[in-house]
């Protein structure tokens, strides 16, 4: 029975695993900020990054990587990070739960405020913390795979509701069957 469990937890992917193994895509215009972050991040254990300079690539590496924390430089030439925030969320799935946390040196509470307001859950301010930058990475990672197994057990309790309706709906109509089974027989007579 426990084996069966673990099989359909696993199956549904509602197994929290290790918030190291979550994916982080890393989007900022210095490729020195990309490099310090990336050594900081596996120095702490993490084991799947990956980096970008070009914030016009962010959609595209979303599609490939599958990032289960995207973290994003606010100002950046070409395209800044409100932009990207824009572009991440009308590529989503509106149920999908993908954190971003900011990488700024803007500590200006209007910047901070419009961070949240396009979808920024978590700063972390420039320069960084290497003990602050692991920590809220593993807070992010560990949000984002409670939510997916949270999706996973509403899938699964919806396809148990669906088996249930339809067994109990076959029920009710051999019932009402047996029921009038005997008056059809006599109406017929």
């Amino acid at each position: 029975m426990l084996e069966q469990r673990t099989e359909d937890l696993m199956a549904f992917g509602t197994l929290i695993e290790n918030p190291k193994t979550g994916r982080i895509l890393i989007v900022d215009d210095q490729d020195e900020n990309v490099q310090l972050l990336q050594c900081l991040l596996k120095d702490a254990g993490f084991e799947n990054i990956t980096c970008t300079t070009d914030a016009r690539t962010v959609v595209s590496l979303c599609r490939e990587v599958q990032p289960d924390l995207i973290m994003l430089d606010l100002h950046m030439p070409l395209v800044n990070g409100f932009d990207v925030m824009k572009h991440i969320e009308s590529v989503l799935q509106p149920q999908i739960y993908l954190p971003i946390l900011v990488l700024t040196g803007d500590i200006a509470l209007e910047s901070r405020r419009a961070a949240l307001d396009a979808g920024a859950m978590d700063f972390l301010n420039k320069p960084f913390d290497s003990v602050e930058v692991a920590l809220r990475a593993k807070n992010l990672i560990t949000t984002r795979f409670l939510h997916l197994r949270l999706q996973a057990y509403a899938r699964l309790l919806a396809e148990k509701l669906c088996s249930t309706n339809e067994l109990l709906a076959r029920k009710v109509a051999a019932s009402w069957l047996r029921e009038r089974l005997p008056s059809l027989g006599h109406s017929l007579a």
